[in-house]
């Protein structure tokens, strides 16, 4: 992905994070805020293409958030939630597709610590 487009992706990435997270966050202004994500070049280890690589820094609640941005368009990101809803945990919320195409859901796992089933967002 070119730099020139990877404010727009990165807007609409955090929009999305903050859509999945809202029922859990609110409208906190800094859950997944753009102006916040520190992105960085990186070559992807696997494909050796350019990626450009980003993390939220942990908020005040202790929340923090990454994102990789790949060089054909796709990328993935993902922001911790960490609240309990009932008597499940709101681990995360993810997105992940490319532009024009965002597939997203929150992650929930049970007292246990392990994975909640039937509970995705999308």
């Amino acid at each position: 992905m070119s730099a020139p487009e990877a404010p727009d992706v990165v807007a609409a990435i955090s929009q999305r994070l903050q859509e999945l997270a809202r029922p859990w966050v609110g409208g906190e202004a800094v859950f997944a805020d753009p102006a916040r994500l520190d992105l960085a070049a990186r070559t992807d280890p696997f494909t050796g293409q350019p990626t450009l690589v980003g993390k939220w820094a942990p908020d005040a609640e202790g929340r923090r958030g990454a994102v990789t941005l790949n060089d054909d368009g796709s990328f993935f990101a993902e922001h911790d939630v960490l609240v309990w809803q009932g008597a499940h945990f709101v681990e995360a919320v993810t997105v992940w597709g490319r532009p024009g195409v965002m597939k997203g859901e929150a992650r929930f796992l049970d007292e246990t610590g392990e994975p909640a089933t039937g509970r995705g967002l999308g």
